[in-house]
């Protein structure tokens, strides 16, 4: 296959549904935990300190955060050197065997302590396989993409973590369903974590029908492939600058929304507001399925606005929306109805997407293709380590130490005023330039080099 026929829009579509199916498994496999975090407390620490149980768990939940940025480092560079599709593979078969083994795990009372550390290795597992993910999804669509519509066509990513937290919160929603209390406590928890088997199959019959991105074929055909990314990645100014930009201006604050929404959010009604657990699932499912599509919109619309402005009003509608939001879930937990809820949650995802939709788009656009996969990795998943994998164990810390529920808030709300003035300071400021649609915004493939993507300031 030619390096140029991938971006035919047949093959285009098939490339798009590879990446985004496979990353929404992979996301699916990582939001199991999240979702089942109060009842994995309870199987895999000590039960005499509930309140503790739960903190250790949200620990456990952070496990998995903390080893993305070695993850990102080993897959980013994999990425760069031998490609894009291979790397897929192997991320994706990694996820999958700490999932299905977790659901396998002996818990705290079969075999004490052992239990919870063994967690947290299989959490350690998840997090390395996830920190090779996305830095490869976006890079991969980016590639693929026609000129112009490179928002459009990296939005799709954005939902595969909306997807898959539907797949996780659906399959734990319909065996609540399906068995009584009784039977979920004792076996039913861990069947969501043990069909992650089977979709491993359906991910590698997909992603072994991906072509590789025409972009890292002709590099490879043009011996431009670098040999060393993650020295080229770090001892380029120009490249080193973008991505400390890429981490203070623009990834934890993505990572705060997305640790909010998806991680958090579930977690306080369940733990703090004691929202009932089917209702939280169900609402939660519902306000996802409906919101997480306006990234589609917000990828589109950054096709033809600055990306740049379009994810800084995202940021600022976030930072103020927030406190609001929550009130509003304290208010309906007085007296929880579905749809009110899932209300909430819809509302909250419409927000995220004003971030997340153009998000891939603009970090594709700050890297050069032979570097591009290990530096958009390391920023993002050191972000998501820091903000988005600390963020329900510091939240919940803050709230207990405080007794003030909204207390949890400070810690994403923070550092999305970091990002804002990062954002408006640095962006500008440093000489640092991203193509902007309607400007000479030129595709991925095309990129002449640092200097001319960065300006003077390089």
């Amino acid at each position: 296959m030619s390096a140029t026929t991938v971006a035919d829009r047949p093959n285009l579509v098939v490339a798009t549904a590879s990446a985004t199916v496979g990353t929404t498994i992979e996301w699916y496999d990582f939001f199991l935990y999240a979702g089942l975090a109060v009842t994995l407390a309870a199987k895999f620490f000590p039960a005499s300190d509930p309140a503790a149980s739960v903190l250790l768990s949200a620990a456990a939940l952070a496990t998995g955060y903390l080893s993305r940025p070695l993850g990102g480092l080993v897959f980013g560079a994999m990425g760069d050197r031998i490609g894009r599709k291979k790397t897929f593979i192997l991320t994706m078969a990694l996820m999958g065997v700490g999932t299905t083994l977790i659901g396998l795990l002996p818990t705290y009372a079969q075999i004490g302590i052992a239990g919870p550390l063994l967690l947290a290795v299989l959490r350690l597992v998840q997090g390395l396989a996830l920190g090779g993910e996305y830095g490869g999804a976006a890079t991969y669509i980016a590639e693929c993409a026609p000129p112009g519509r490179t928002g459009f066509w990296t939005s799709w990513i954005q939902i595969s973590a909306g997807l898959g937290l539907v797949l996780a919160t659906g399959s734990i929603l319909a065996l609540r369903l399906m068995l009584d209390g009784a039977q979920f406590d004792a076996w039913g928890w861990r069947v969501p974590f043990l069909l992650s088997a089977v979709l491993i199959g359906l991910s590698s019959w997909v992603r072994y029908r991906m072509y590789e991105s025409p972009v890292f074929v002709r590099m490879r055909e043009q011996g431009t492939v670098a040999r060393s990314p993650i020295r080229s990645a770090f001892t380029d100014r120009a490249n080193l600058k973008a991505m400390l930009l890429s981490l203070f201006g623009l990834s934890i604050g993505a990572s705060a929304v997305n640790g909010v929404a998806f991680l958090f959010t579930p977690i306080f009604l369940q733990a703090v507001l004691k929202v009932d657990p089917t209702l939280v699932v169900g609402a939660t499912m519902a306000g996802v399925v409906a919101g997480t599509p306006a990234c589609l919109v917000f990828g589109a619309l950054s096709d033809r606005i600055s990306r740049s402005r379009l994810v800084l009003a995202g940021l600022v509608l976030n930072t103020v929306a927030m406190v609001p939001i929550f009130m509003a879930l304290e208010h309906i937990a007085a007296h929880p109805s579905f749809w009110p809820l899932a209300g909430v949650i819809f509302l909250e995802l419409v927000i995220f997407a004003a971030v997340h939709g153009p998000y891939a788009a603009l970090m594709t656009e700050m890297f050069p293709p032979s570097v591009r996969y290990t530096s958009i990795s390391f920023p993002f998943n050191v972000a998501n380590s820091v903000v988005g994998g600390l963020l329900p164990l510091v939240s919940l810390g803050l709230i207990a130490g405080t007794g003030v529920r909204l207390a949890g808030l400070a810690y994403p709300v923070g550092v999305l005023l970091v990002t804002v003035v990062v954002n408006l300071v640095w962006w500008r400021g440093f000489g640092l330039r991203v193509s902007e649609p309607g400007a000479a915004e030129a595709r991925p493939d095309q990129v002449p080099g640092l200097e001319a993507r960065f300006g003077t300031g390089a």
